[in-house]
């Protein structure tokens, strides 16, 4: 990792606290899902819980099997309880 992607890393990181719970609204295609996770797992041990909402209805064939094969847990945003969540990405 180069000097200035290790001080981005060490920024971002530094913006979060172990009592966090990040909510990451996606619209729910194969790019934002990608992005998603990568955040999600940037910062499994810096946050208390992570939640990957979507604000889209999920219909197109390669994105539902995106979900299935890779097993990611999204949550329509309509059901998520905003109140619990202190960050929001």
């Amino acid at each position: 990792m180069t000097p200035a992607a290790s001080e981005k890393l060490r920024r971002l990181l530094g913006l979060f606290s172990r009592e966090d719970r990040l909510l990451i609204l996606i619209n729910a295609d194969p790019d934002a899902m990608a992005s998603a996770m990568a955040l999600k797992r940037l910062l499994w041990r810096q946050v208390a819980a992570t939640c990957i909402a979507h604000v889209n209805t999920i219909s197109r064939p390669d994105n539902l099997a995106m979900i299935r094969l890779l097993k990611l847990d999204l949550v329509p945003v309509e059901k998520v309880a905003r109140d619990q969540f202190t960050r929001f990405a």
